[in-house]
Formats: C-alpha cells, sequence, structure tokens
C-alpha cells in the first residue's frame, strides 16, 4: 500500500530477509550482512532498505523513515505532532491551563471506554510525568486532572441521556452546530454577562491584566479584560516568500531606490521621508501603496511643484539644494483607515514633522488619562 499526502508518504510493505541489499537496481541478499541484522527488527530493515532507495534517487533527495519498533508502545504516531507546553513559555497561565486541559481531555476521550480504568489512568499520569518535566508544580496539575475529569464526565452525561454522542459523526446536528460556532465568533466574550471586552499585551505574571481587572472592578462596567498571546515562534522563523528579493528593482520606487525599510506593494500605509542632511521626517498615510505614493512625492519635486512638501523644504532649509531623502514604511494598516489616519496624526504631533499641516483639519486630538 502507497498513499502520499503533500510530501508525507505513508506505505504499507511486506517484510525483508536479513541481509537484504539492492544493487543495480535488484534486491540481493548479502550473506555477510546476515549476522549483522540478526538483532534488527524487520520493520527496522524495511524501512532502512526503503530509505536507501528514496535517497539514491537523486542527492536533492533525502527523505527520513519511521516505523513502530522506534516507539516504546510500538504504536507509529501519523500526522500527530508530540508536544509538551513548557510552564516557562511566554503564553498566559490561562492560556496554559486550557491548552493542557484539553490535552488530558483528549487523553481520556482516544481511550476506548470499555478498557479497563487502570489502562486509561496510566495514559494520563504518563501525561502528568511529561507536565512535571516540563515545570509545571503539583497543585497545577491536579487542577488540570480535575478540570479534564469533570469535562469528561460531563460529556458521558450528555451521552447517556442521548443529548450529544461521544464521538459524533460529522453529520450529527450540521447545521445547528454551523450556527452555534458563527453565534459564538461574534459574542464570545458576552459570557459572564460582559457587556464589551479589552485586549492588552502579556505581562510576566499577568500583572497589567490584574491591575486592569481590578480597576474594571471598581468602575462597576462589565468589560472582559483579555490577555493577548506574545509573537508566535512560526511568526518569527516562517517565511512565506523565503527567496523573495530584499528590494524591488524598479528605478522610480522612492522606498527601495533609497534603502528604506517596509514593504513598498502594501496597501493602506503609513510612511516617514526623512532628509538625510537635517534628518527632519514628514509623516503620511495612503490607502494605496508606498510606491504609488512615493512615486507622486518624486515626481513632484522633479517638477518642482509647488505642493510639494520635498521641494518647499528643499528650498527653505537647504538653499534650494535638494538633499538625500529615505523613505521607509512605518506601518502595515490594510483596510482600517481609521487606525491608519489616527496613528499618522499622532506621529505628526509626537514627533514634530516637515507636513504643511498636523492633519485631522489641524484639530488637537482629545487624549484620555486614568485618574486615580
Amino acid at each position: 500500500m502507497y498513499k502520499r499526502y503533500v510530501d508525507d508518504i505513508n506505505v504499507i510493505v511486506g517484510a525483508v530477509e536479513p541481509g537484504a541489499k539492492i544493487a543495480g537496481g535488484m534486491l540481493t541478499i548479502d550473506e555477510e550482512s546476515k549476522a549483522q541484522d540478526s538483532h534488527r527488527s524487520k520493520d527496522e530493515m524495511c524501512m532502512e532498505l526503503l530509505k536507501e532507495v528514496g535517497n539514491g534517487i537523486h542527492k536533492s533527495i533525502q527523505i527520513e523513515v519511521d516505523y513502530p519498533s522506534r516507539h516504546e508502545d510500538n504504536l507509529m504516531p501519523i500526522l500527530d505532532l508530540k508536544m509538551m507546553l513548557s510552564s516557562r513559555s511566554a503564553l498566559p497561565m490561562k492560556v496554559k491551563r486550557t491548552v493542557l486541559t484539553q490535552e488530558v481531555l483528549r487523553v481520556l476521550l482516544n481511550c476506548n471506554p470499555e478498557i479497563p480504568w487502570e489502562r486509561t489512568v496510566g495514559h494520563v499520569n504518563n501525561m502528568m510525568r511529561r507536565m512535571q518535566y516540563s515545570g509545571y508544580s503539583k497543585g497545577f496539575r491536579y487542577e488540570i486532572v480535575q478540570s479534564a475529569l469533570h469535562a469528561y464526565k460531563k460529556i458521558q452525561e450528555l451521552d447517556q441521556t442521548g443529548v450529544k454522542p461521544m464521538y459524533r459523526p460529522k453529520e450529527w446536528s450540521q447545521s445547528e452546530r454551523r450556527k452555534e460556532k458563527e453565534e459564538k465568533r461574534r459574542s464570545w466574550y458576552r459570557k459572564g454577562n460582559y457587556s464589551s471586552v479589552i485586549f492588552v499585551p502579556a505581562t510576566p505574571e499577568s500583572s497589567l491584566k490584574r491591575s486592569l481587572d481590578e480597576d474594571v472592578k471598581k468602575s462597576g462596567l462589565r468589560i472582559r479584560i483579555v490577555e493577548k498571546s506574545g509573537m508566535s515562534v512560526k511568526r518569527v522563523l516562517q517565511r512565506s516568500d523565503p527567496f523573495k528579493k530584499k528590494t524591488c528593482e524598479r528605478e522610480c520606487c522612492f522606498v527601495c531606490r533609497t534603502g528604506g525599510r517596509g514593504p513598498c506593494d502594501s496597501f493602506g500605509v503609513t510612511y516617514e521621508i526623512k532628509c538625510q542632511t537635517c534628518e527632519q521626517k514628514y509623516v503620511g498615510e495612503t490607502a494605496r501603496s508606498a510606491f504609488t505614493r512615493g512615486k507622486e512625492h518624486l515626481d513632484g519635486m522633479d517638477r518642482d511643484v509647488s505642493q510639494s512638501v520635498l521641494r518647499r523644504h528643499a528650498n527653505d532649509c537647504h538653499n534650494g539644494v535638494i538633499p538625500d531623502y529615505v523613505m521607509n514604511v512605518t506601518g502595515v494598516y490594510h483596510g482600517d483607515a481609521m487606525l491608519r489616519q489616527i496613528t499618522e496624526s499622532i506621529k505628526i504631533r509626537r514627533e514634530g514633522s516637515i507636513n504643511n499641516k498636523t492633519e485631522w483639519n489641524s484639530i488637537t486630538l482629545p487624549q484620555a488619562a486614568i485618574v486615580k
């Protein structure tokens, strides 16, 4: 049997004899290797032979193999990642508790209800040892087990009363489950009679979240404070286009031709144009791309258009000599025009700029302050 899913191949083949080798494209038996293979399992010999065949196709193809005898339980995981969430990770404690509880619940549900309960307990204990090695305290592990057992018993009760099967088929109440999922996406934060939600960045020991929770509780408002997780390892390491060129190589691109930072083709951006001589900045925003807006700045400066802020800066500060400018993309907001415009206005006010106006019709943006 040969099945392939993208770059994963699942193969079921017959066992090979000890000493089996590939020579000249044919399967042969090497008498000298028989003694060496006597201690190896049949699945190991078979898969290592397949590995040799696969790696011999072309030097650019190097495969990895797995087989049951490599694992203590003689079971081979397929499309299922084995991992453990470390107690020192940057995720909020609430997220760790939820993830680990669901993992223990998954262990319970994957055990056949007809097997002795002692075997199921053994699998859960193995999970608890992994948590212990990952740095979780005894009390925290106890909470995880109790929470998972409570959820498991509730699932059993729903199954026994006919409300919801423990192992439901895909077709079971499909339309109702779809509506329920859509409703949760819109109003998940309302659980607990909350009327709104505020997201805050993750801090050590959730200090910011706890502080805001206390302030909101004193105010009497029903606002839920949710702590966001930090940047994922996937976002740090993954690149959608690992061979993408650093510059677009277009002569009329203000960002790339001046060695600026940021994506020149992204839409809905804030940007700055910095004078290399006096280091003053022009702060701007556009619903179009930085390439298109930057080209307009270049054209206006080259034609000596009176509205060109870059030409005006050269006349006012550098006696008409056009200095070197660098254009950087400072933020990408896509369809959020309001946030993009507010960001531009705040940057102009805080950092100062050579803009003709302070944006927002020259009205000073109001500021909010918490008074204790």
